[in-house]
């Protein structure tokens, strides 16, 4: 008889020890699901998770996934600043 978890309303599910210890999974891992043909769903570990989400497959980590990898370049600018710097190179590229 396999393992049990039950779904929170967020969809949130606890792997149970079991399993993590059979797939080796650690806080932080990867995990990958697949749909198999007669509806079955397999559970296994993604040592190199890809950089990138790929749209055609929908596979990858998006970008929550990637939060930490990079530099903290400080805070984000508003979005009237975005838009400011956006017309600024738009007018230096006309110029040129």
């Amino acid at each position: 008889m396999g393992s049990h978890a039950t779904m929170r309303e967020d969809g949130l599910v606890v792997v149970p020890e079991d399993v993590r210890q059979a797939l080796g999974l650690k806080p932080g891992d990867v995990v990958e699901f697949t749909v198999q043909a007669d509806g079955r769903v397999v559970l296994g570990s993604v040592s190199e998770p890809p950089a990138v989400v790929e749209p055609t497959t929908k596979r990858g980590i998006g970008l929550l996934g990637l939060a930490g990898a990079f530099k903290d370049l400080g805070p984000l600018p508003r979005r009237d600043e975005i838009h400011r710097m956006i017309g600024e190179e738009i007018l230096k590229k006309g110029r040129s």
